[in-house]
């Protein structure tokens, strides 16, 4: 839930104080990471105006979102805002974080379109195999609900978590049972995580 503009406020000064122990606690509880000032600031953003490397390492660590934008109007990142404001040890944090974030959309891309090479290439790069975008879901979830075996097996094979689950509440395997996804479910349900999962029963034949 979006935190109320008082706690947002009191969130606020302590970034600007430095104060990691508040954010922390925040963050502990469940807080939101890309929560928002009124002026459209997140904290991350908060965080790399004021050169608070510490801050942003912690909101990014609970899954501050780098890439979004200050507005439409305004399409300033907080990396960019880093620059602006010249927090010279923000940035380095702030870049190595877009650089995962675009990684992990490519390797998302790549396995839902079924780019075996491309996947590949991700995997020797050491790329986050659990990267979500938007969506919640993984590149292993995507590989799932496309039917590429393939692929599945290689990012199980190189480490990705077949136990996490998407935003409905389903792991990998249950996504490529409910999607009639035979190859990919026969290659998830051998995994240790893998539910103990019947075959899914086929009404239609899963997409090539």
């Amino acid at each position: 839930a979006t935190p109320p503009p008082d706690l947002v406020n009191l969130l606020k000064k302590a970034i600007f104080a430095g104060s990691e122990a508040a954010i922390r606690g925040y963050l502990r509880q469940g807080g939101q990471p890309d929560a928002r000032d009124s002026n459209g600031m997140t904290l991350l953003m908060l965080a790399a105006s004021r050169d608070q490397a510490a801050i942003c390492t912690h909101l990014l660590a609970a899954g501050a979102n780098p890439v979004l934008s200050l507005s439409a109007s305004h399409p300033l990142t907080a990396l960019e805002i880093a620059q602006r404001t010249r927090s010279l040890t923000a940035m380095p944090v702030l870049e190595q974080a877009v650089q995962r974030e675009s990684a992990g959309m490519l390797l998302r891309r790549a396995a839902a379109v079924g780019s075996v090479l491309a996947v590949q290439r991700h995997i020797q790069r050491g790329d986050n195999l659990n990267a979500t975008g938007r969506s919640g879901l993984t590149p292993l979830m995507l590989a799932a609900l496309k039917n590429h075996a393939e692929i599945c097996a290689a990012l199980y094979q190189a480490g990705a978590d077949a136990a996490l689950l998407s935003p409905a509440g389903l792991t990998a395997c249950e996504l490529a049972a409910e999607a009639h996804a035979m190859a990919a479910w026969a290659v998830l349900n051998a995994a240790p995580a893998a539910a103990d999962l019947a075959p899914p029963v086929l009404t239609q034949l899963p997409p090539e």
